[in-house]
């Protein structure tokens, strides 16, 4: 009778470590998910200015053609992006 108690209790401590273990992943993902939106908005938003020469080679290198982009700039409001990526100018 001691086997099947022990049994039952196993059982009944699956739930729970399944539970731990999906909040658990939630947490982590939650996380990953703050790093990478705490990045776009600090980090790279502000400075998309910057890749506006290498932007530009990717774009002729795909399309075979001479491309210019005059500006290249992202705007954030707080932690809502009001715009990404606009191009002001672009000739191809």
């Amino acid at each position: 009778m001691s086997v099947f108690k022990a049994t039952l209790s196993r059982i009944a401590a699956y739930p729970s470590i399944v539970s731990r273990l999906a909040w658990g992943l939630l947490g982590v993902v939650a996380m990953a998910f703050v790093v990478f939106w705490a990045a776009l908005q600090f980090w790279i938003v502000p400075r998309i200015g910057e890749w506006r020469g290498e932007a530009q080679s990717l774009a002729s290198t795909a399309l075979g053609l001479p491309v210019e982009i005059g500006t290249l700039e992202a705007e954030s409001r707080g932690w809502w992006l009001a715009s990404l990526g606009r191009a002001r100018r672009a000739v191809a």
